[in-house]
């Protein structure tokens, strides 16, 4: 749209009067038209920055509300830890379906991206994929103290926000490295089905956990900078992805919970 607006300022505007102007007046009518293009320029560049805030605050918010709700189902397995144990034992069908569904949901999403982009079929979505995520973190906390679970919950806290401050205030782009960090998970998850078939060991557990620890950080830094976005980052989030954008950031925060749960808990 600037492009041949610029041209047409120029040819018609101008040009049919260049043979009757002097050079310095030309040089004149140049500088009065610069003026408005800076202007326009500056108004769609605002009116851009504008509407990235407002995908920022609302994928920021929808995180906010998922962790909330995740909160809510947890608690019950925290405070009550005993009445927790035999609920689990006694609907080992419920939690199976929790463990897979948000697999097959994120498969589904990959098939047909319209879930999580078409009102309302994609807050539909972000719900049943946070109440099962929210049961599977409250199974995993289950195993561990309520001081650990709470002290973990802190110290996850603090590292979320130091992340975000550093991905926000850095000029190192990530927005490139997405190849490498799946790749990474791909050799991560490798990694955990080969520690499966070894005896169980508190040394192979904490390399496991520090290792996926470590790399949903950068994970975290990554999505951060795709959601933030900008003129200096390579790749980011289309306005349209807001809850698939949602999505990625709570589970990275949830990941790392769970690996630092495991990295630092006291096991019941």
């Amino acid at each position: 749209m600037r492009g041949p607006v610029a041209a047409g300022g120029y040819g018609g505007g101008v040009g049919m009067n260049y043979g009757s102007v002097d050079p310095n007046r030309r040089i004149e009518q140049n500088n009065l038209d610069d003026p408005n293009e800076d202007s326009r320029d500056h108004y769609i560049e605002n009116l851009e920055i504008n509407a990235r805030h407002g995908f920022v605050r609302k994928v920021f918010l929808l995180t906010g509300c998922q962790l909330l709700i995740t909160a809510a189902i947890a608690a019950p397995f925290v405070l009550y830890q005993l009445q927790a144990r035999q609920f689990i034992q006694n609907n080992m069908a419920l939690v199976v379906f929790a463990t897979f569904l948000p697999c097959a949901m994120l498969c589904y999403s990959f098939c047909d991206p319209t879930v999580t982009r078409v009102y309302p079929k994609n807050y539909i979505f972000l719900f049943v994929f946070t109440l099962a995520f929210g049961l599977i973190c409250g199974i995993a906390c289950a195993r561990f103290t309520t001081w650990t679970v709470l002290g973990v919950a802190g110290m996850t806290a603090v590292i979320v926000l130091g992340l975000m401050l550093f991905a926000c205030q850095t000029t190192y782009d990530f927005t490139g490295a997405g190849p490498y960090l799946f790749a990474g998970v791909m050799c991560l998850s490798l990694m955990g089905l080969f520690f499966m078939f070894l005896p169980a060991s508190r040394i192979v557990e904490v390399v496991y956990s520090g290792l996926a620890a470590l790399l949903f950080s950068f994970y975290l830094v990554y999505d951060v900078q795709m959601i933030v976005g900008g003129k200096h980052r390579r790749f980011q989030f289309s306005m349209d992805d807001y809850c698939f954008a949602a999505l990625t950031l709570y589970m990275d925060i949830i990941q790392l919970f769970l690996h630092l749960l495991h990295l630092f808990g006291q096991r019941n």
